[in-house]
């Protein structure tokens, strides 16, 4: 489970969040060392509560990471990760260069509206050029979306998404360090963590899953598997000649 808090994995069994997980299969009484490894933090700001109701899609964060110090396998040198605030649903986009935040951007805009039949009203992003830009500002004028930046320097004016970013990427860290795989499989490790988070509940979703809330159907992680494992990739029958003492599959790990 990406070494997500076990507190809201036992949680998400408990409540029945999803479907394939059992209470019996969660153990919260133990120590992780890769999670040590991996997920070392200073002490946190001091966080100011506020309230804010609105509906899914109506208000959305945005942060970029990189450059990585790797690229990912299929040649990612940094990503972008977007959260809905109602919802705490979590995108994942993965960009050879800044310059490609602005089609991303507006892909998930579009996607969300279609999605929710909700219309975007805010995007809160920092001050960096890939966000503040002759391209976007059109965009959000053009469709109503107020743009909100953080302060000058400040990334923790734009907490709830530079926390967000550094739980995924503690957790993105952790399991490739559980794994022992190679660090250009960060997108890998990055996605497989967005995936699981927006599948199990927190302290932001507790009751319901972040995909549940936005999709409207309840998930399942049934299918889940400990990342990096042994996998078998099948091989299809050759269509010229019959194929009797080859393998069928290949092994991957």
């Amino acid at each position: 489970m990406t070494h997500i808090n076990p507190r809201y994995v036992k949680e998400t069994a408990r409540k029945r969040a999803v479907k394939g997980l059992d209470s019996g299969d969660v153990r919260g009484d133990f120590q992780c060392e890769d999670c040590t490894m991996g997920k070392q933090a200073r002490k946190p700001f001091q966080r100011v509560t506020t309230v804010d109701n609105c509906k899914p899609a109506e208000k959305l964060y945005a942060d970029l990471v990189g450059e990585m110090p790797v690229p990912s396998l299929g040649g990612a040198n940094c990503y972008l990760l977007i959260k809905d605030h109602a919802t705490v649903f979590r995108f994942a986009y993965f960009l050879n260069t800044k310059n490609e935040t602005t089609a991303y951007v507006k892909d998930c805009v579009v996607y969300l509206e279609n999605e929710t039949e909700t219309t975007v009203k805010k995007f809160m992003t920092d001050n960096g050029t890939e966000f503040v830009n002759k391209n976007l500002k059109p965009f959000f004028r053009e469709n109503g979306i107020l743009h909100e930046t953080s302060a000058s320097y400040c990334p923790e004016s734009n907490g709830k998404i530079e926390r967000e970013n550094r739980t995924i990427k503690d957790c993105a860290r952790t399991i490739l360090i559980e794994a022992d795989l190679q660090q250009f499989i960060w997108a890998e490790a990055v996605l497989t963590t967005v995936y699981v988070h927006n599948r199990v509940l927190d302290k932001l979703s507790p009751d319901i899953t972040a995909y549940e809330a936005i999709f409207k159907k309840k998930p399942s992680v049934g299918h889940l598997r400990v990342f990096g494992c042994t996998a078998y990739a099948h091989i299809p029958d050759p269509k010229t000649s019959p194929r009797l003492l080859t393998p069928k599959a290949r092994k991957w790990c």
